[in-house]
């Protein structure tokens, strides 16, 4: 019994051993809003085959596609099919994951030899499917049931094939980071699609290579793909500006809250008769408003500023003039929660 058993076990592994295998493998490439699914197809061991009939479905894992619409692309080399279903869409059912498949036929209408399946890997057919979400990554895999391959002979061939897949893709690649200098009175950077930074805050309006500032702080740029920023390092301006000519070295000047979301107080003092003029400017130096242009007697007075209600987050320059004297101060808005 043992040793038909020991016979046996050659004969089976003899068979194996002396069996074809054939790989097919999903290859990922990003084109526009797409990504572009390569269905390949080598040898791996033993003798060339003509490729007849497969059922190929295929998943991705991570949710960033649109498989419902999958499109076949007529992308077929040589003689791989002239005649091939569109690449079709299944839902997740009860035990089963949305997955895109495909069904490639022999060439019935041509020449009826198929194509060679040899050592060189070639491309069986590409699926198109809309990017639904760029910002993740791509990780397709081949549906557990991996459904009949033949050859031309409509042999199964089945249990010769491997399947595999290529390692995962971000969909969209990572911002470098982008550089800043000062040239002048000038800031400079360089990268793509440039945000502008001050102490932290957006610059509302400033996506150009370029900036001049007009107060003084802590600069930076990020590069934006949409998904994520990547920051230069911070470049300290000191200098102070026109615009920033007198500190505010006396209690005159007080703004509460600071920073603030929607509408702050500004409280000022007038030591004497005068006039005062009180603006508010964003940091590109564009007024956006002013809040008192009036002669004020000797006395302590406030006024709100709501222009948080409709202003983006970032930083803003309050400007007092009383008689002859600048004061300036810095508010911070973070944005409407109202």
């Amino acid at each position: 019994m043992k040793n038909i058993f020991q016979i046996a076990l050659i004969f089976v592994l003899g068979n194996l051993w002396g069996q074809s295998q054939y790989s097919f493998e999903l290859n990922q490439k990003v084109q526009g809003q797409y990504l572009l699914v390569e269905i390949n197809v080598a040898k791996e061991s033993g003798e060339d085959i003509f490729l007849g009939t497969c059922n190929l479905p295929f998943k991705e894992d991570n949710g960033v596609l649109d498989l419902e619409n999958a499109i076949l692309v007529d992308s077929v080399m040589g003689v791989f099919s002239s005649e091939y279903d569109e690449a079709s869409y299944r839902k997740p059912g009860l035990f089963t994951s949305e997955f895109v498949h495909v069904m490639i036929f022999k060439n019935n209408n041509g020449s009826g030899t198929g194509a060679m399946v040899s050592d060189l890997k070639q491309n069986v057919t590409t699926v198109a499917i809309p990017i639904e979400d760029p910002c993740g990554e791509s990780k397709l895999s081949w549906m557990e049931r991996k459904t009949a391959v033949y050859n031309m002979d409509n042999e199964k061939i089945k249990s010769s094939v491997i399947f595999k897949v290529a390692d995962p893709i971000a969909l969209i690649d990572k911002p470098e980071k982008p550089q800043l200098v000062k040239e002048g009175e000038i800031l400079k950077a360089n990268g793509n699609n440039i945000e502008w930074y001050l102490d932290g805050h957006k610059i509302d309006d400033a996506s150009g290579l370029e900036f001049t500032p007009i107060i003084s702080g802590e600069y930076q740029v990020a590069s934006n793909n949409g998904c994520e920023k990547v920051f230069s390092e911070p470049l300290k301006v000191s200098k102070v500006t026109a615009l920033e000519a007198k500190e505010n070295k006396k209690a005159i000047l007080n703004i509460s809250p600071n920073p603030f979301s929607g509408n702050t107080t500004v409280n000022y003092s007038v030591s004497s008769p005068s006039d005062v003029l009180i603006e508010v400017f964003d940091i590109l130096g564009n007024k956006l408003e002013t809040l008192v242009e009036e002669t004020k007697s000797e006395g302590n007075y406030q006024v709100d500023y709501y222009g948080g209600l409709n202003t983006a987050e970032g930083v803003y320059i309050v400007k007092m003039k009383i008689g002859e004297e600048v004061y300036t101060k810095r508010i911070v808005e973070l944005g409407n929660k109202g």
